[in-house]
């Protein structure tokens, strides 16, 4: 199951935690500081959804032609299998969808395409019309 966790529930102490985990698991943190990163989740710039195992970092974008996007960071914070993420996957895009998304970009690993035949490659992130 995966949640939205509300911006009243997010402390810089709970960041502290997701951005170590983050860190372990992405390069992400190679080309983007770590602080204003955790400062646009606490100014609701970035939306953060969790999981048992999950971390889900969003944003939202309405491009000028006005399709409405969610970029999508996940992480796997614990060692195992990466199963449950296409449950929580599925339950994510049903939520996106429901609120008006139009479509994911997902940033993963080529392999996911094995697991997720309805997304195509585009350079290197994973998309999906919703």
């Amino acid at each position: 199951m995966i949640y939205l966790l509300p911006s009243s529930l997010i402390t810089n102490q709970l960041l502290d935690v997701i951005v170590d985990k983050l860190k372990t698991k992405t390069n992400m943190f190679d080309y983007i500081n770590k602080d204003k990163y955790k400062q646009r989740i606490l100014n609701k710039e970035l939306v953060l959804w969790i999981t048992n195992r999950l971390v889900v970092i969003g944003q939202f974008d309405t491009c000028e032609t006005g399709l409405k996007t969610c970029s999508l960071t996940v992480a796997n914070v614990t060692d195992d299998s990466d199963e449950d993420f296409y449950t929580d996957l599925e339950q994510l895009e049903q939520m996106l969808k429901d609120v008006g998304v139009d479509r994911i970009i997902l940033d993963g690993r080529k392999g996911w395409l094995r697991k997720m035949p309805d997304y195509s490659l585009s350079s290197v992130k994973l998309i999906k019309d919703l």
